[in-house]
């Protein structure tokens, strides 16, 4: 058996994505098998400092040549570690929608793709499934728990699962975290925005390709407790980070977790029709607030349907 690097996209990884690839290695560890994480690209905030000085171990370039590679969050071929790509891809495990025939053509049933709330409750399944909950590692258990609390805004978001509260629930309860610590870690994510706006809008950019949509569009996201009045102070800062994509039709997408909604703030014309179709928005000038949180795999998701 081939040893086995676990890992996700190649420029960044928020806390989903590192739950995720350290924690499923820590299962193969526990089942007997060679396993290493990769992390080729930056952490972005939402993997707070607090989270970082837990002592997490991984690689920024794989130190196997000969392995083969599992895949976290991420299952679009373009986003992939280019490691990964270049090498055999035997597994995959994602909850953003889009690329599920292409994996069962490659991997069946080894390509694990639902639309759930995290990737981490995806990951503690595992641990159940393969019976090994009762030797998940503390570490493991906060990692997953943040991760599904990060991801589905709190459990604001529609996406969230009931799955996703089970796991949390039960992830929670060994993490040996206060229950205050929740608050701490949103806190401290917006501190870390504060300090660097324009790294932690690109350490959260993506840019999409639809086949319904004429045209590339970037997508910036942070998640924040108060996201309405961030909007309105920085958005000369969003602007400039979004352009140095290359993109005319961007726009920022800000789920604001203290009012349960999302702020947007776009300039091109199209960008604004392709929202206010795709959502419902009603743009005043380059601004719009929706009426429910909105994640950006949800948002992909219904405009795949237009």
């Amino acid at each position: 058996m081939k040893d086995i690097v676990v890992t996700t996209g190649e420029a960044f990884a928020d806390i989903d994505a590192v739950a995720c690839v350290i924690a499923y290695v820590e299962l193969l560890r526990l089942e007997g098998q060679t396993a290493e994480a990769l992390l080729p690209g930056a952490l972005n905030n939402s993997v707070s400092p607090s989270v970082r000085a837990w002592g997490l171990e991984y690689y920024t370039e794989p130190s196997r040549s000969d392995a083969e590679f599992v895949v976290m969050d991420v299952s679009d071929p373009k986003h992939i570690a280019v490691a990964a790509t270049r090498g055999a891809i035997v597994e995959v495990f994602d909850h953003h929608p889009g690329f599920e025939t292409y994996w069962q053509e490659r991997i069946g049933k080894r390509s694990h793709i639902e639309l759930i709330g995290a990737c981490a409750t995806l990951i503690w399944e595992e641990f159940e499934k393969r019976g090994k909950a009762d030797d998940i590692s503390v570490l493991s258990s906060r990692l997953l728990a943040v991760a599904i609390l990060s991801n589905t805004l709190n459990f604001g978001a529609v996406i969230t699962h009931e799955r996703d509260r089970r796991a949390f629930e039960t992830l929670w309860k060994r993490s040996d975290l206060p229950d205050t610590w929740i608050a701490e870690y949103f806190a401290e994510q917006e501190a870390a925005v504060a300090n660097n706006v324009v790294q932690a809008i690109i350490d959260d950019t993506k840019i999409f390709t639809l086949s319904n949509v004429s045209f590339p569009f970037t997508i910036g996201q942070l998640e924040l407790w108060d996201g309405g009045s961030f909007l309105k102070r920085e958005h000369a800062v969003v602007k400039s980070a979004l352009e140095t994509f290359g993109h005319q039709h961007w726009i920022m997408s800000v789920p604001s977790l203290f009012e349960r909604r999302n702020h947007f703030y776009a300039e091109h014309p199209e960008v604004k029709e392709l929202f206010a179709r795709g959502l419902g928005l009603k743009f005043e000038g380059d601004y719009a607030t929706s009426d429910r949180l909105w994640l950006r795999k949800e948002i992909l998701k219904k405009f795949e349907g237009l």
